[in-house]
């Protein structure tokens, strides 16, 4: 087919090998198997890869290998996936000529082998080929090489033949595609044919290429991508890249290797990967290319020893396109990934082709020329590099003014002031050149022999025509049309003189037109608009300045000077007021190295730095830090005193002490990062892994018993590329903790989890949105001690226990209050008793007195009289004597003998008066007994035993009602203030036993039985204030019912 197109066109495109920064993965790794066959990304964000060592899934962090199938009893290889293809559901399906059609579930992480889908006995031998196309979850095309396109119905777990096999040969398909403007027609390439079947009518149809010259002739299709307009186009084995229509029957060839001869060993194209509607990149057994429909192909890129972020050697064999523009790439050799974020960087490297014998190139300068840079070198002269092709060559058709042939001389510093000539520093002198014509012509020769060598460490063009440039012992000023200078340096004169000016890397201009400048060992200089004096800033005259080496300075637009030191990061500082308001440091604590050696203003503000760790791009509006190293794209990461320069284009360079050059666009190097998709890896429970991060998909609950509370979440962001600018936290709901920042793999643990219902949420560090979450809900059982129904049991139980020790002691208590209560009772009683057995004698003692009175008078009838009622007053105190209590009918029945008999002492001086009043029988009112004798005694004996006028009158009146008894004892005697002053006067006086041992008693009845006890004492007096009497009156208030026995 290689001569068989008429109007094929064969297109070369010279160029150098591109260098391109890879991203390569094999078993250093984690991906133990290098043969890798096909790739493809899931609706989850993961990247699937099939190998013969099974399925592999990638996060961007790690691979996680799956085993496919059991081992065959051939001893084919158990796990070879010769190609995959995505369902809907999210299922993989793969196939293989030795373990047939397969189907991976992510969810449940089972593979249902072919046996199994359709039955352990096959109606025919067959060997399916690689071709694989999944129409819908429940429709699966594949490739039996003897048979035909096979359909296979996984719902209904059968096949059927969909077209049977057209050719005389084995029908050996590599790739199946869908037609995109009629879905019922597929195309494929197999057994060196291109074909296509219709659905409906079953029937696989050879395509003919109309122009050919011999339409037997074969050609192998590895590719094919449809076009807008429904064109095909194929990568071949050996033919290049075919455009093929099929309403005309045309096929157009396009090879990139044109060198005779020409054959299958040339133009082989594996893979395909759309880049633009004009643009493809291919997979070819020399690397990677770009084929554009307009102008061809490019240069491959390829394998570069010397490079550990290059292609891996060998053919690549599949490319898959992702939709952030990352091309995945399978070789021989392993995984590769092509990422847009990881080539903002473009670089080239001069290497072993410019080194002169065993001594590598270094870059002395670089200047910007159109779509070209122009390279100062020390030992190859001047080069230039296309920055599109990076192709470099050397500068040799260079000439002095009068047009004769110069050579470059080697340089030592190569720049250009805006879009004026290139100025180049050699070791033949001073030179400047025309970008254009490159006619050389010798400056600054007369400042060279007056000051010597101009070595330059940097340069600073004013707006004046004057270069400022640093030396390793001074500084510099120079003017090329007037060919002056002016040196700072230990020689100069004084107001010139810099006595410890080395290494003055940095040169900057602020707005009031000082020069400053850096001294690496001493501090910073400043050399006023005037040129003299110079004045040199230290740590010891200047307290904001924390160390004396200062490597680079700049000034920004708000006029502060940003000086980069060795191990104090930057210090940012205004100009015009140094150590002043606005003073600021930043270092390793605001995420900037501590050793910065080079610093660079933007024309657009930003601030870029280099140091040994990378390099750093700062925003002065909010003073943000942006690291870029290794994992950006860089080639390197060692920045250390590297020349930053910005060129008319806007494009930055920046170049060390080597042969590296590397050129960015500062306004386009940030790309906004998406927000990654959040996967739970696993769960591991007291050490013991309890679920994986597919079991999730199914059951999103963790359930735990209450003694598996130890638990340990892994989770990972599904970030395939820029993974090290992933930053998420995580948070348990249910704990009192806040969000905890971790990379974008961490592991939160969660020790001794009380039971209850939390809620694991990750996301990414700066979102609010939820949809970003992913969450586990943990259930954490309790013990049966921990629940509510146990506990409320326990409640319970304490409670009745409670109560049974509380009615247990309040009976205790009782019992013991009762029995000393009934223990005072008693010695009350006994008390009573003693008052009562001195009572008796008291009362006796009067009562045989008055018998032994009317004995003495002779008068025997009144002493029988006085005898019988005493004996009978006797026998009712004996028997009351014993009771605390009498009835009070009992009562006044002996009261009324009592009185009988003092009646019969007294012969009748006196009248009683009794009236009783009670709501209820006397015989049941219970009164103590004699407690109302001692005031009766009392009215007789001192109050009408001494009235000598008058009727004497003793009123007894008793009254019950309601429980309330009162006694009124009154008499019209002499009154108690009278009968004191006659028992003052008295020549016998007795103390008055009664009355107080009833006051004594009544005491006591208050304290044992609770009865109210009242005594009130009443003078009775006339209008005029003398004595009438004395009126006594008890109430005591008994409780209902009321029985002291």
């Amino acid at each position: 087919m290689r001569s068989a197109f008429i109007t094929g066109l064969a297109i070369l495109l010279a160029g150098s090998v591109r260098a391109q920064y890879f991203v390569n993965y094999t078993a250093e790794q984690g991906l133990l198997s290098e043969d890798v066959r096909h790739v493809l990304l899931d609706h989850q964000g993961f990247l699937w890869v099939s190998s013969q060592e099974g399925l592999w899934r990638f996060d961007g962090g790690s691979f996680r290998r799956f085993d496919m199938v059991r081992p065959l009893r051939s001893g084919a290889p158990r796990d070879i996936a010769e190609n995959m293809a995505l369902a809907p559901d999210g299922r993989i399906w793969t196939v293989s000529g030795a373990t047939g059609l397969g189907v991976f579930d992510p969810a449940t992480e089972h593979y249902t082998e072919w046996q199994e889908l359709v039955g352990d006995s096959l109606p025919f031998p067959f060997r399916l080929s690689p071709g694989l196309l999944v129409l819908n979850n429940d429709s699966i095309l594949a490739v039996a090489e003897e048979d035909g396109l096979l359909l296979f119905l996984p719902a209904q777990h059968r096949w059927e033949v969909m077209a049977t096999n057209p050719l005389e040969e084995r029908l050996y398909c590599r790739v199946i595609v869908r037609d995109r403007f009629d879905l019922q027609r597929v195309w494929m390439g197999a057994s060196g044919r291109l074909l296509s079947c219709h659905l409906r009518t079953g029937q696989l149809v050879t395509s003919e290429f109309q122009d050919s010259i011999d339409n037997d002739e074969v050609v192998h299709i590895h590719a094919i991508d449809q076009d807008d307009d429904g064109t095909l186009w194929l990568g071949t084995w050996g033919d290049g890249v075919m455009h093929y229509d099929p309403g005309k029957g045309r096929a157009v060839a396009y090879l990139f290797d044109t060198i005779p001869p020409i054959n299958g060993a040339k133009n082989i194209i594996q893979g395909m990967a759309r880049r633009s509607a004009e643009e493809f990149y291919l997979g070819c057994e020399d690397g990677l290319r770009v084929f554009n429909m307009r102008t061809g192909f490019s240069g491959p890129i390829k394998h570069n020893p010397e490079s550990a972020h290059s292609l891996p050697s060998g053919m690549v064999t599949t490319l898959m396109l992702a939709p952030s523009g990352d091309l995945w790439i399978c070789t021989g050799n392993g995984l590769s990934c092509l990422s847009p974020t990881m080539n903002r960087f473009a670089h080239v490297r001069l290497g072993k082709p410019f080194y002169v014998g065993e001594q590598w190139t270094r870059l002395s300068g670089v200047a910007e020329v159109g779509e070209d840079y122009l390279l100062g070198t020390d030992i190859q002269g001047l080069l230039r590099l296309n920055k599109r092709s990076r192709l470099i060559t050397h500068v040799k058709n260079t000439r002095d003014e009068q047009g004769r042939h110069m050579d470059v001389p080697n340089t030592f510093d190569l720049f250009r002031c805006g879009d004026g000539p290139i100025q180049l520093r050699t070791q033949n002198g001073a030179f400047i050149m025309d970008p254009d014509s490159l006619i050389l012509r010798r400056v600054l020769q007369k400042t060279i022999e007056k000051l010597g060598r101009l070595d330059g460490l940097s340069h600073l063009c004013d707006a004046d025509g004057w270069v400022w440039t640093g030396a390793p012992y001074g500084l510099y000023k120079t003017n090329a049309a007037l060919d002056e200078g002016v040196a700072y340096d230990r020689k100069a004169p004084p107001g010139f003189r810099v006595n410890r000016a080395y290494w003055p890397q940095g040169i900057a201009k602020d707005r009031h037109g000082n020069t400053w400048f850096s001294i690496s060992e001493t501090g910073i200089g400043r050399i006023p608009p005037s040129g003299s004096p110079v004045e040199i800033l230290t740590p010891a005259t200047q307290h904001w300045l924390t160390t004396p080496a200062v490597w680079d300075v700049e000034v920004d637009e708000q006029d502060r000077l940003w000086l980069g030191t060795f191990a104090h990061g930057l210090i940012i500082t205004p100009a015009s007021d140094l150590g002043g308001a606005g003073t600021r440091y930043l270092g390793a604590k605001d995420g900037l190295a501590s050793l910065i050696s080079s610093v660079k203003m933007l024309c657009n503000g930003d601030v870029w730095c280099g140091s040994p760790m990378g390099l750093f791009r700062i925003d002065p509006k909010n003073m943000s830090i942006r690291h870029f190293g290794l994992n950006d794209g860089l080639p390197n990461g060692n920045f250390h005193h590297a020349e930053i320069r910005e060129h008319p284009s806007g494009l930055v360079t920046v170049y060390g002490d080597g042969d590296e050059l590397i050129w960015f666009d500062p306004d386009s190097i940030e790309t906004a990062q998406p927000m990654p998709r959040i996967w739970i890896d696993r769960v591991v429970v007291r050490g013991e892994t309890v679920a994986r991060d597919s079991n999730y998909a199914i059951a999103p609950l963790l359930d735990l018993a209450y003694d598996r509370n130890f638990v340990a979440v892994h989770f990972s962001a599904i970030a395939l590329t820029q993974r090290h600018r992933v930053a998420l936290e995580y948070l348990l709901d249910g704990l009192a903790r806040g969000w905890t920042h971790t990379g974008a793999t961490g592991v939160a643990t969660f020790t001794d989890l009380p039971p209850g219902e939390y809620t694991f949420r990750v996301r990414p560090v700066g979102t609010t949105n939820g949809a970003q979450e992913t969450r586990l809900a943990i259930h954490i059982h309790p013990a049966f001690w921990q629940t509510w129904w146990f506990m409320a049991l326990i409640a319970l139980c304490l409670i009745a226990a409670f109560t049974v020790f509380l009615r247990w002691r309040l009976n205790t208590v009782r019992r013991q209050e009762r029995l000393r209560s009934d223990f005072e009772r008693r010695i009350g009683e006994v008390e009573m008793s003693a008052l009562r057995a001195q009572m008796n004698p008291h009362f006796l003692f009067n009562s045989l007195n008055s018998i032994n009175r009317y004995i003495v008078k002779h008068e025997p009838r009144i002493a029988s009289e006085y005898l019988t009622k005493f004996s009978r007053l006797m026998r009712s105190v004996l028997n009351n004597s014993k009771e605390t209590l009498v009835p009070l009918k009992d009562e006044l029945e002996a009261l009324t003998l009592y009185i009988d008999l003092e009646a019969l002492r007294f012969t009748n001086k006196f009248d009683l008066r009794s009236q009783v009043e009670v709501d209820r029988d006397p015989a049941l009112i219970m009164v103590p007994p004699l407690i109302l004798q001692p005031f009766v005694e009392n009215a007789i004996w001192h109050g009408l035993m001494h009235k000598k006028d008058g009727e004497a009158i003793l009123i007894l009146h008793v009254q019950h009602q309601q429980g309330v008894l009162r006694f009124v004892v009154e008499d019209n005697g002499i009154g108690r203030a009278q009968a004191a002053q006659l028992r003052s006067l008295s020549a016998i006086r007795r103390p008055s036993y009664g009355t107080r041992i009833t006051q004594e008693r009544l005491d006591l009845l208050e304290r044992l039985y609770g009865m109210e006890v009242q005594v009130e004492y009443t003078d009775l007096m006339d209008t005029a204030q003398r004595p009438l009497g004395t009126r006594v009156t008890l109430t005591i208030k008994q409780q209902e019912p009321w029985n002291p026995n």
